[in-house]
């Protein structure tokens, strides 16, 4: 048996947000980069500030439709991890 992901394929997702008026950034997420054994699939998130914007970008690259049905517990453990990951919170404070 195997794992399927139908086709390899590329997702971006890029959002840019405008910090409001007297609020100013406290906490950010941590960048974070996760890569299966071979680079067959890489899971990269970044966020970024620039003055009063913020940048968050999150990218999926799956580099191959098939997987060794070994590697399912490895595969869920590494989308776990970037769930964990995109989970944390932008915190902006009152200045």
């Amino acid at each position: 048996m195997e794992i399927y992901f139908g086709y390899p394929s590329q997702e971006k997702i890029i959002v840019n947000l405008e910090i409001p008026e007297g609020y100013d950034v406290e906490t950010l997420p941590k960048p974070a980069k996760y890569v299966f054994q071979d680079n067959s699939i890489i899971l990269l998130m970044n966020i970024l500030k620039d003055g009063n914007k913020i940048q968050f970008s999150f990218s999926k690259d799956i580099n191959s439709s098939i997987f060794a049905s070994e590697d399912y517990d490895s595969l869920k453990m590494l989308f776990q991890k970037m769930i964990i990951s995109l989970d944390q919170k932008i915190i902006l404070k009152k200045i």
